[in-house]
């Protein structure tokens, strides 16, 4: 199920406001991740990363990845695929600059080894090995306080990121259509 509006807004209040360091940087990754329209592991493999600013303000977040699910198409063999998100969401929240300011906090970069969002180790430092699908899932439902186990309630998981934004694009589409 995509996340609703509610839930992106949590997402930023945990990232702006939030004492766990670690909550903060899964939710800057989280927002990335919906912003971009990514799958949770094509940007787990990315190369590097960009903090786009004009003007002392950033606008964009760019992850650059060589590994991604449709790297074996032939159209896309040996390209890398740039997952572009505006570091404004749906709040006026810039959550760019605020991730940005965590990953720097916990000396998180392509650079140093380390993965988009690294699985912490248990004395609370990142570890080299990138934080899979199923943890990302447990930890999102996690923070929005969703249940892991109640099948009537809608499924909330790591594959929720990327459907979030492209059903509020078809919602919107389809009010358009309405309106003409």
């Amino acid at each position: 199920s995509p996340l609703q509006v509610k839930e992106l807004e949590r997402l930023h209040s945990v990232l702006e406001k939030s004492s766990d360091i670690w909550d903060r940087m899964f939710c800057g990754t989280v927002l990335f991740v919906v912003y971009s329209r990514a799958r949770w592991s094509d940007a787990q493999h990315g190369a590097s990363i960009v903090f786009d600013e004009d003007l002392g303000v950033i606008h964009y977040v760019e992850v650059v990845t060589s590994l991604h699910k449709t790297m074996r198409a032939l159209q896309h063999r040996h390209q890398f695929l740039p997952l572009v998100a505006p570091a404004v969401g749906v709040t006026e929240q810039n959550w760019g600059v605020l991730w940005e300011n965590v990953r720097k906090e916990l000396s998180i970069s392509f650079e140093n080894g380390f993965p988009l969002m690294p699985a912490p180790m248990e004395n609370g430092l990142p570890g080299k090995r990138a934080l899979d699908s199923e943890e990302a899932g447990r930890w999102l439902r996690a923070l929005l306080e969703l249940s892991d186990h109640d099948a009537s309630e809608r499924k909330v998981s790591s594959h929720s990121l990327k459907c979030t934004m492209l059903s509020f694009l078809a919602k919107r589409d389809r009010k358009s259509t309405r309106l003409n």
